[in-house]
């Protein structure tokens, strides 16, 4: 059974982390925004217990979000289709930055 309130919270993050992150593409920043809301409402950053708590709230199957997170990491060659993109992280790293400093504001 899918968790209103929840999938709301995921909504707005994925929207900030977009919003936040604009070095990332949509589907490495959405697949971010599962990620670490998953980490935080779970307390846990083990790809199970992310992946049952996120297929539970968005009515998908657990192979399936557990096969989309472990996507977000890999190298482009060792990704499952060809084509998709590898996330450089040290371009993460002046966004990153920028959002934590303005949290400080």
């Amino acid at each position: 059974m899918m968790q209103v309130g929840k999938n709301e919270e995921l909504r707005e993050w994925t929207r900030k982390v977009i919003e936040k992150m604009p070095n990332l593409t949509k589907p490495q920043a959405v697949v971010l925004a599962m990620w670490s809301f998953g980490i935080v409402m779970t307390q846990s950053s083990g790809l199970t217990t992310v992946s049952v708590f996120l297929a539970e709230l968005l009515g998908k199957k657990e192979n399936t979000v557990r096969q989309q997170l472990r996507e977000w990491y890999r190298d482009a060659e060792d990704k499952t289709k060809t084509g998709r993109a590898e996330l450089d992280i040290t371009s993460c790293f002046s966004p990153l930055l920028l959002w934590i400093l303005s949290m400080q504001a």
